[in-house]
């Protein structure tokens, strides 16, 4: 780790080209994330039809075999099963088939809104439900309040900010663009840090903002949530139809298909951090990331790439953009 970091400060980088780079790259994330809410609900929604049409058509397949043990090897009494007797009228069927379907589609609705609520409905304060926090007014931490605006201005994100203040020891900062809109959310540990180091304080704000840039923070914060919750739908799916002796191909598909989803989804969340990385290096013209990243407690946690992983990334990025490089 210590030999990319001395790598890093070797490189003379031309901030120009990698500024207008770095804008390029954030416009067409910005445009990825504005197309993942309506993917990721066409995905679940089409998901959904595909396994109930499945688990319909084996419902169905089964009833015909059931028909045909009736009416050919008479090994079963038919008396005792309503739904085969021998006066089941066309009104009574019909009255069945409809309460099937509407079963079937609440069955369905329950299940895709289950996954897409947390898409549609987020609020960062349902992410934060279980850490104690406070909006701060400009009254407290002035200097703090200065500092935001003048990086946020210049980073060209000419919106108001609203500073919400963390009531935990976790070195954390949060952002949610909503509207017109910033929330930036500061951990106790985190504000201590401003007075501590100045420098590398900034260069953490400028990689929360590169995220608001870069268009990606709610949809990256909700999708968590949704991912969760449709692996769980497809385990517990996939475990009941095993019990009760049911075909769980559909469970299994739909299990595969999640993880599919959640391997895009994990690329999506790595890209961002990566280019957010991007953004406070070539904003603040510096490479103080790479200090703050070495020095940084990341969460063992799938969403996030390893420090490692971000400064080898940080490097291969900023190698290109050198005064003397060719190609």
């Amino acid at each position: 780790m210590e030999k990319i970091i001395d790598s890093l400060n070797e490189l003379d980088i031309d901030w120009v080209k990698l500024k207008k780079w770095y804008v390029r790259q954030a416009k067409i994330q910005a445009r990825k994330q504005r197309l993942n809410l309506p993917i990721a609900i066409l995905f679940f929604i089409v998901l959904n039809t595909a396994n109930i049409l499945f688990l319909l058509s084996y419902l169905e397949e089964k009833k015909e075999q059931l028909n045909r043990m009736v009416r050919y090897d008479n090994s079963i009494i038919i008396d005792d099963i309503g739904g085969l007797r021998s006066d089941h009228t066309e009104e009574r069927k019909k009255i069945d088939d409809t309460l099937i379907g509407l079963i079937t589609f609440a069955f369905f609705f329950t299940i895709t809104f289950i996954q897409i609520y947390p898409f549609i409905f987020f609020r960062l304060n349902h992410y934060l439900k279980e850490v104690n926090y406070k909006r701060l007014d400009r009254n407290s931490f002035q200097s703090l309040w200065s500092l935001i605006d003048d990086l946020s201005q210049s980073m060209s994100l000419n919106m108001n900010v609203q500073l919400f203040y963390l009531q935990e020891n976790n070195f954390e900062a949060h952002i949610l663009k909503e509207k017109d809109n910033i929330n930036l959310f500061l951990s106790r540990k985190m504000i201590s840090f401003y007075s501590q180091d100045l420098q590398k304080f900034k260069v953490i704000l400028a990689h929360e903002f590169g995220h608001v840039i870069q268009g990606d923070t709610k949809f990256l914060l909700s999708g968590v949530q949704s991912l969760r919750k449709s692996f769980i739908i497809s385990y517990i799916g996939f475990i009941i139809a095993y019990i009760i002796g049911l075909e769980y191909g559909a469970s299994a598909v739909l299990a595969i298909t999640s993880f599919i989803y959640y391997s895009i989804f994990r690329k999506r969340r790595h890209e961002a951090e990566y280019l957010a990385d991007i953004a406070s290096v070539c904003y603040l013209q510096n490479k103080t990331i790479a200090e703050v990243l070495e020095l940084s407690i990341i969460k063992d946690t799938p969403f996030y790439p390893t420090k490692m992983k971000r400064l080898s990334n940080l490097y291969n990025t900023l190698h290109r953009f050198q005064t003397n490089h060719i190609g």
